[in-house]
């Protein structure tokens, strides 16, 4: 059955509704009635005989209910009821109704604003291009809960690897805050490629921890340059070498000495 023969078919049931369940309901009777007659002839009282014809038929409205229901266009006709039905007990009780829009009202309000809430804390995306590609990775020693992974396994870790576009190595806040405490006479800073300059969004890398660390680093002293190269030996620049250093590895050592130590 085509569309336009579909939607003349619910019309045609829509309009002349009333006149097809009048029809329905007098053929129902008919039977009953019929069938009444026939329990009659059989021997059965009048009230008996109809009884037993009401039995056997299941009841007239129930009769007429499943006749609805097997009819075209009920659901929709169904739903408009129950909104016409929903109408008018609003209207027979306007407190009620106005309390219950104000009360929806204020559920779906705040609703929003805790979902908008949860998404700006803890669903928003990181600030890298394709944020939801990135993943974690990292080692954990045995009889250790603490997860991290050296420098010199991270720059094996980034030359052999051949699963993700780019590797990328970050330093975890409760280590600086232990750096922090400690006060050490001595710290080695990592000068790693920066190779999140690729990921991010605004074109930038991440420059927390060197931020931190040339702010931390007042009160040390550079003593100690080295550049790593992967072709060849390392060069090594000691005190007062430094004045005659070459930067000319992406990857680079620098020993700081705490001032007065």
């Amino acid at each position: 059955m085509s569309l336009i023969s579909r939607l003349n078919s619910l019309a045609h049931v829509y309009l002349r509704r009333h006149e097809t369940e009048a029809a329905d309901e007098e053929e129902v009777l008919s039977y009953v009635e019929s069938l009444t007659e026939t329990k009659v002839r059989d021997g059965a009282g009048g009230e008996e005989a109809r009884r037993a014809a009401l039995i056997e038929v299941g009841g007239i409205e129930q009769v007429l209910e499943q006749i609805r229901e097997s009819r075209p266009g009920y659901v929709v006709e169904s739903f408009a009821r129950d909104i016409n039905y929903a109408r008018r007990s609003l209207c027979r009780s306007p407190g009620f109704t106005l309390v219950a829009c104000q009360t929806i009202a204020l559920g779906v309000g705040f609703g929003g604003a805790v979902l908008s809430l949860v998404t700006s804390l803890l669903w928003r995306p990181l600030p890298y291009l394709e944020s939801g590609r990135l993943v974690g990775i990292s080692q954990v020693l045995p009889h250790s809960v603490i997860e991290f992974v050296s420098y010199p396994d991270y720059l094996d870790w980034r030359a052999e690897q051949r699963v993700f576009v780019e590797l990328a190595a970050q330093m975890r806040t409760e280590f600086i805050r232990e750096i922090e405490s400690a006060a050490p006479p001595y710290v080695v800073f990592v000068q790693i490629l920066p190779s999140w300059v690729a990921l991010t969004v605004e074109g930038e890398p991440d420059h927390s921890v060197a931020d931190w660390w040339f702010g931390y680093s007042k009160n040390y002293k550079l003593v100690g340059w080295i550049n790593k190269f992967e072709d060849k030996p390392a060069e090594f620049f000691w005190d007062e070498q430094l004045a005659n250093r070459t930067n000319t590895s992406p990857h680079c050592i620098l020993v700081y000495k705490k001032s007065g130590a």
